[in-house]
């Protein structure tokens, strides 16, 4: 599953635990990947071959803006440009930012969360 392969890789690369679909209220400081709307299936000339075309959002949180701002680089350049990647048999053949991480607001408790969401090209999962 895509959370399970993507929150594998940033964890390897030094996010610490990442939550998969959703955010605990505790720890201050957490990442997190969900899943959003993607695009259609890519069908090759073969037909046997099927890309899929998954987009996914980083969420990066803490009662520091300089820290949610920080982790959300951090997995920006463990994410945007990875080409060509096996990940738990999956091959990944790119990752790419829509956008820089961005701030998108404070939740109830005044943590920052800054956000960065990724359009991704696959192959299909069985």
């Amino acid at each position: 599953m895509i959370l399970d392969d993507l929150s594998d890789l940033l964890s390897s690369g030094g996010m610490g635990t990442v939550y998969k679909d959703y955010s605990p209220s505790t720890p201050d400081t957490v990442t997190s990947v969900h899943t959003t709307p993607g695009g259609p299936p890519t069908y090759t000339m073969s037909g046997s071959h099927v890309l899929e075309s998954p987009r996914i959002r980083v969420y990066c949180r803490s009662d520091s803006a300089s820290t949610a701002h920080q982790n959300a680089k951090s997995a920006y350049g463990i994410l945007s440009g990875l080409r060509n990647r096996t990940i738990n048999g999956v091959l990944y053949h790119w990752v790419t930012a829509t956008q820089e991480p961005v701030l998108v607001g404070r939740d109830q408790n005044q943590r920052f969360t800054v956000a960065c969401q990724y359009d991704i090209k696959k192959d299909r999962s069985t």
